[in-house]
């Protein structure tokens, strides 16, 4: 699993659905119910913790079967983000939480090695400490020098590609304190459920801004 603090990400989220049709079917539910009793009437609800170079992530997995009449689908959402190290955790609820954590990786090798039908998209941010990137375009687009007006600048831009049922967004935003916050939203085509997904997603998320957010010494 990759540090996201390292990355400077603050989060990463993976959500999307996979489809009850199929030949895979049976092997699914199978793979679902030992893994959480009672599925579907009860639907799969983990919360892990794990460690990566000191720095402690939340790996958070939802998945529960669509209820909606002829829905024929299972909702998928996995999410993990860094929090501080100076957040409390109790002793029990740190180890509950790592069995957890190697709970959700079985689950996902065990998707993984289903022939099921899925469909994803993935939502990731980042937050830039000011200096250490630089956009594309310059920002602020516009400063507005009319006191009276109801705002000051336009401070971000959002590039977008529409195509097909999905699109893919980049947004970029110069906070106040000049650091840069970053939002990618794209599609995860030709991905299977694995428990290397969020790795997938933040490959292709770094590969997506690459061309919009630079290195500051990459920049005349």
């Amino acid at each position: 699993m990759e540090n996201l603090q390292a990355v400077n990400i603050d989060t990463v989220a993976i959500v999307g659905s996979i489809s009850l049709e199929g030949a895979g079917n049976a092997q699914l539910s199978a793979v679902l119910a030992r893994h959480q009793e009672n599925w579907p009437r009860r639907s799969v609800d983990k919360l892990g913790l794990y460690e990566v170079e000191g720095v402690r992530h939340y790996l958070a997995l939802d998945i529960a079967e669509e209820r909606r009449a002829k829905a024929n689908l299972i909702r998928f959402n996995l999410e993990s983000h860094p929090f501080s190290s100076a957040e409390a955790v109790r002793a029990a609820t740190r180890a509950r939480q790592k069995r957890q954590f190697t709970e959700i990786q079985s689950i996902l090798a065990d998707l993984g090695r289903l022939s099921v039908r899925s469909r994803h998209h993935a939502h990731i941010s980042w937050r830039f400490p000011a200096g250490a990137k630089r956009p594309i375009v310059s920002l602020p687009l516009l400063t507005i020098q009319n006191p009276e007006a109801p705002f000051s600048e336009i401070s971000g831009v959002r590039l977008r590609k529409t195509g097909g049922d999905s699109a893919t967004s980049v947004i970029i935003d110069l906070l106040s304190d000049h650091s840069l916050a970053v939002t990618a939203m794209f599609p995860l085509t030709g991905v299977k459920i694995s428990d290397t997904l969020l790795d997938t997603a933040i490959q292709r998320g770094g590969q997506l801004i690459g061309d919009f957010v630079l290195d500051s010494d990459n920049l005349a």
